[in-house]
């Protein structure tokens, strides 16, 4: 791993000013798509539906299990 970043680091090094102008605005709009405001409706929904399951499991667990000693 440390040898492939010092092959990228030294790679860039040796872009011309244009080249890493260009590098610099394809990161700076790829970075724009990561952002957490666009991310955050699909962790909501994420959130909403493991939970939906996460009540159904304990709910069919609670109906399905047979009467213990101590619910007597």
């Amino acid at each position: 791993m440390v040898d492939e970043i010092k092959s990228t680091v030294a790679a860039f090094s040796a872009f011309s000013k244009d080249k890493v102008n260009l590098c610099r605005k394809a990161a700076a709009k790829l970075s724009e798509q990561a952002l957490w405001s666009k991310f955050i409706r699909h962790y909501e929904a994420a959130y909403d539906l493991a939970l939906q399951h996460a009540i159904k499991r304990v709910s069919d667990k609670n109906t399905t299990r047979a009467p213990q000693v101590c619910d007597l």
